[in-house]
């Protein structure tokens, strides 16, 4: 059949018209199929957080484990002891030397620690612990086995050894406007310190002057103090600020009517971090960038978490205050209201 102009473009616009209607019924079908599977298959995976200290003596290793339920809420999921503790685990650490293994220490399962409230199962808290002492020097290997999948779960670690504290006192002194300064030796492997201050003070009746509570509270007095090179033992410092120091005792002393108090002893706290810890703690710091997706740590091979070691320094415990430092905070303007006598 032969077409004249008129006929063709009439045609030309019928087919245009059919096709949109194919295209819209098309678009319609696709966008009304909502199967699409946006989860990946489930695969075992064990959460690991370890920090392993020789000057501790008990050694603990929490692992948990990931979950995936499609046909249920995840937060009533969570709160299923099933869901985040595995029911059987073989965990041990090896003390290495090049592929000789110069200790093994095994690691079982304790059901009674304490845990709090909250969105995950929290009846029973499942630590893996071992009592066995640690060696402070050497490469300890991370040995994990679930013996029902067969998957092995593994990392290493470079002991920390212990710090020495250079500066020897043994007496606290500290006014508002003061700041005094620590000298340590580190530990050969520590990346990293952190300071921690404790202070103890008791309550007394104001009537009878009887004893109504001895008490403690601790906050972080300097971090992130850097180590240049963790390979040898180096001498660096750590600053204590005299007015942080105020306003902490302001901010956990309640003001309490008919109480009188004394403050006590002080202890200062020295952590030092592994490699593995300060790289944690690193990736972990607020950004300041407009970016704020972080890379996320681990260093469990087929796992997620953290294996490192730490060192803890008691050097500096139960330090008695000074009477100067004691009149400082019964009479300064940021403590004077929290009852605390004079000498």
């Amino acid at each position: 059949m032969i077409y004249n102009n008129d006929q063709k473009l009439h045609l030309l616009t019928q087919m245009k018209k059919n096709l949109i209607y194919i295209f819209a019924f098309l678009a319609v079908i696709t966008s009304c199929r909502n199967d699409i599977d946006i989860n990946a298959k489930w695969e075992e995976t064990a959460v690991v957080y370890a920090l392993l200290d020789a000057n501790e003596p008990v050694h603990y290793i929490r692992i948990e484990k990931t979950f995936l339920n499609t046909g249920s809420d995840a937060l009533r999921v969570a709160g299923i002891t099933d869901s985040i503790y595995f029911d059987t685990l073989e965990v041990s650490i090896r003390l290495m030397n090049g592929n000789s293994i110069i200790q093994s220490m095994d690691f079982y399962p304790d059901y009674n620690a304490p845990k709090q409230q909250g969105t995950f199962a929290s009846a029973n808290a499942v630590l893996y612990t071992s009592t066995e002492k640690l060696n402070q020097g050497g490469t300890y290997s991370l040995y994990i086995r679930n013996p029902r999948s067969g998957k092995v779960y593994t990392s290493q670690l470079n002991m920390v050894h212990n710090s020495y504290m250079l500066t020897k006192t043994n007496v606290f002194t500290l006014s508002p406007d003061q700041t005094i300064a620590f000298y340590i030796y580190t530990g050969v492997n520590a990346f990293e310190y952190e300071a921690t201050l404790t202070l103890h003070y008791s309550e007394y009746d104001s009537v009878s002057n009887n004893l109504l509570g001895r008490h403690t509270f601790s906050w972080i007095a300097a971090k992130n103090i850097a180590v240049n090179d963790a390979r040898v033992s180096r001498q660096i410092k750590f600053e204590l600020d005299g007015g942080n120091f105020y306003n902490q005792i302001a901010a956990n002393v309640p003001r309490t009517s008919g109480v009188w108090r004394t403050m006590d002893t002080c202890d200062i706290t020295l952590y030092g971090a592994g490699e593995e810890l300060a790289n944690y703690i690193a990736l972990n710091k607020p950004s300041l960038s407009i970016v704020q997706k972080k890379t996320d740590y681990t260093n469990i091979t087929n796992g997620l978490g953290i294996f490192s070691s730490r060192n803890t320094n008691h050097d500096l415990q139960n330090l008695p205050l000074a009477d100067s430092t004691k009149y400082y905070i019964a009479v300064s303007p940021i403590t004077a209201g929290l009852g605390f006598k004079k000498p």
